[in-house]
Parts: C-alpha cells; structure tokens; sequence
C-alpha cells in the first residue's frame, strides 16, 4: 500500500505487538519460555482428558481451593497468558499433587514432567516472576482495548509500562515477598517437596539456582532488559508520535476557549511537517516517491481559527444535546469544509480505525 501512498502509516495492533513482544523476549532464555510452553500443556492435559480434569476437581476440593480451570494461552489473544498464569498461581498445589498422583497411579510422563517444572525452584519462582510482569502488559492491553481508544494518553501508558517493568529490576520487594510466601505456603501447608536445588533441566546453568537474587540475575532481569527492548523497537517513536498529534482532533480533547493559545500548535506543526512534505518508501530495491499532501503552513495558519471555530461549536452541541461530540458530528454541523480545506482533508486523512478482538474502534 505505502507504495501507492507512501504518507500511509501502518499502525500494527498494539495489544498484538505487546503480546509478541513478550512472547519473543521468552525466547531468549529457556527456563520463561518453558514456562510459556508449560501453560499450554497444561491446558492440553486437563481439557482433552475429563478424567484428568474430575481428578484435579477432587484434589481442589480436598485442599479447599477454588474450582478453577486453566485457561487455554494462545499467541494471538492478548490477555490469555496473563488469565492463564494467574489461574496457575492460584491453583499451584492442586495441580502439583494431581501431576504427581497422575505419574504415580498411572505412570504418564507428561504429568511427570510437568510436575517437576512446577514444583522446582525456578518453576514457582517464573510463575510468579511473570503472573507480576503479564499483569503489567495486561494493564496496558486493557487500556488499548476501550471502545473509543485516547492516542493522546499512547505515550504516557507505554512509559507506565516501561517503568513498571524496571521497577522490577531494582525494587523486588513485593515480588519476592509474593515468591517467598507460595514456596513456604507449598512445603509448609500442602507438604510439597520443593527442590532447591533442583530445576526442570539437571544439565542446565540454571539447575543450582536456589535463591530469589540468583534468579533475578541469570534469568528475571535478562527476560526484562529483552522485553523492555521488545517493545521500544516495536512502538517506533515516529510513530508513536504521530498518532498522539492527531489526537489534538478529538473533541473531549479541547480546552475552554480561553485556554487556546497555544492548543494543539505542536502537534499540528508535526502533522504539517510530515503531510506537508514528499515522502519516500523503499520495496524490493526501487524507491517509491509521493507528493505533499498539503500545504503546511496553510494548515498550521488554518488551525488557530478552525480550533476556536471548534470549541464554540463544541460549546453549542453540548448545550443542545448534553453529550460529547465526535470530530465528524461537529464538522458536519459547522458545515466547514471549504472554509478549512487543509484541516478538514487531514482530519479525513487520518481517520484511523483499529481492529480489536471485540471490535472496530474509530481512535479520532
């Protein structure tokens, strides 16, 4: 498309890049991205086996836990492996002495191996590790996925995200409080033998890890700095923004009129600036070139009036109708089309919509 168009600006899902973002940084160090593999293994385990899954429901009940089923983690469904791993941190030793009863009465090895990896040191400590780091991107999931998605606040959920996940490089205490509390929880109340010393794979670097720091340093902090470098290359600057300048159109974005001075000035400066100017594309070694778009400084000239003409007309249909406009309904009752031709054409420009898995949003 950008070859035809090359002003066109490709904005991936974010919810969609988060999750790869994650999912990627697991592959550099093997003991979270087992874990990743262990949660659908899991799923696998109990949902294709009713016996399995009514043998789980009598060790639940038998220890007084909740009756909860694992939910299934997909690669393409944003909040699953945060629902998923918080479903197994809550029902951690019911499904520790149901893997173990299932390898001991019947000998399968896949109950076998998954009960060493959830009952090992670096096991328990993952789960936790990352029931903290999914519940983070999950928030930011959460935010991207409102029926009518605020670009404007993009950058400032991106860099809420990006500190809380430092945080846990440097401030650990809740985590390890969280860790501390399930290993003792695990061999002190549910009489669980958690192996020290013992790791889901003898031969690894990672089979002597026993303590919260060791952890942290060989596999917590990688995982971190990876992600954390995961979403700066997936969440361009550039990018970033330019969606945040167009959020200067959306109507519950205006200040009273006497507050206008310098709205928006920035952002219409930087849409100028990209719109206003030739673009270029590179595909399969040949370079592709489009015109202006627009006139620059007609737009930012075009945008001191058309703003004050938008919140007068904002203040009417408030008024009138007692709910907040979208940019489309006021432009259509002022009837400015040709009285801001640079404006109104950018606005229908950058008209994004994005695709969720509940629906089609419009951002402006």
């Amino acid at each position: 498309m950008r070859t035809h168009a090359a002003h066109a600006v490709h904005v991936h899902c974010a919810c969609h890049r988060l999750q790869l973002a994650s999912l990627q940084a697991a592959k550099t160090v093997p003991e979270i991205q087992k874990v990743f593999g262990m949660m659908g293994n899991i799923w696998k385990l109990f949902y294709y086996s009713p016996k399995k899954m009514q043998a789980l429901k009598e060790v639940q009940a038998v220890l007084g836990l909740p009756e909860l089923k694992v939910v299934k983690p997909s690669d393409t469904r944003w909040l699953s492996h945060e629902r998923c791993m918080r479903a197994i941190r809550k029902e951690l030793p019911a499904l520790i002495t149901t893997l173990q009863q299932l390898y001991e009465t019947t000998g399968d090895a896949e109950a076998f191996g998954l009960s060493t990896l959830l009952s090992c040191f670096t096991g328990v400590a993952s789960i936790c590790f990352l029931s903290y780091v999914l519940d983070t991107l999950a928030k930011m999931n959460v935010a991207m996925q409102r029926k009518v998605t605020d670009f404007s606040k993009l950058k400032i959920m991106l860099q809420f995200t990006r500190d809380e996940l430092k945080s846990l490089k440097s401030d650990t205490a809740d985590w390890c409080c969280i860790t501390t509390s399930m290993l003792a929880s695990l061999e002190t109340e549910y009489g669980i033998d958690i192996g020290r010393h013992r790791a889901a794979s003898p031969r690894s670097k990672f089979a002597k890890i026993s303590s919260i720091e060791e952890y942290l340093s060989l596999i917590g902090i990688p995982y971190i700095d990876t992600l954390l470098g995961n979403i700066e290359s997936r969440f361009s600057d550039s990018v970033v923004k330019l969606l945040v300048a167009t959020s200067i159109f959306n109507p519950s974005q205006l200040p009273a009129e006497g507050f206008l001075s310098s709205y928006g000035l920035q952002e219409i400066k930087e849409l100028a600036d990209f719109y206003g100017n030739a673009a270029s594309v590179e595909h399969c070694g040949e370079t592709y070139t489009s015109p202006p778009l627009l006139d620059g400084e007609e737009l930012v000239s075009e945008w001191k009036f058309f703003r004050r003409a938008l919140c007068k007309e904002k203040e009417l249909f408030v008024r009138t109708n007692q709910t907040t406009p979208s940019i489309q309904e006021l432009l259509t009752s002022m009837q400015a089309c040709d009285a801001y031709k640079g404006v109104v054409s950018l606005r229908h420009g950058t008209n994004i919509k994005i695709k969720t898995c509940d629906s089609v949003n419009t951002v402006l």
